[in-house]
């Protein structure tokens, strides 16, 4: 269930949001602040569900924001801004890559 928990995050606070990144313009938005990581990456199952029809998609992404910054960037229409928070890499996992024992 998206949005189970009802926790609100003081402004200091340290909580995940889902990075909507648009191909078309290179813009981004921040949208389903939570709590959890996971609570984070289902509402990105159901907001990818949501944007499927349409004729452009975003690229979603979890990202680990600050609820200040989160409720400051709601007021930024079409950020480019290149110091946004983004997904950290996930690292390759050793035994997957060819070549390798």
């Amino acid at each position: 269930m998206v949005g189970a928990t009802a926790v609100r995050l003081e402004p200091w606070q340290t909580g995940f949001a889902v990075r909507r990144d648009w191909p078309v313009d290179g813009t981004h938005d921040f949208v389903g602040l939570s709590a959890t990581a996971a609570e984070a990456g289902w509402f990105a199952v159901a907001d990818r569900a949501f944007w499927r029809r349409g004729p452009v998609r975003p690229l979603h992404s979890v990202v680990e924001i600050s609820a200040r910054d989160f409720d400051l960037h709601a007021r930024r229409r079409e950020c480019r801004a290149p110091d946004c928070p983004v997904a950290a890499p996930v690292p390759a996992r050793v035994d997957t890559v060819e070549g390798w024992a």
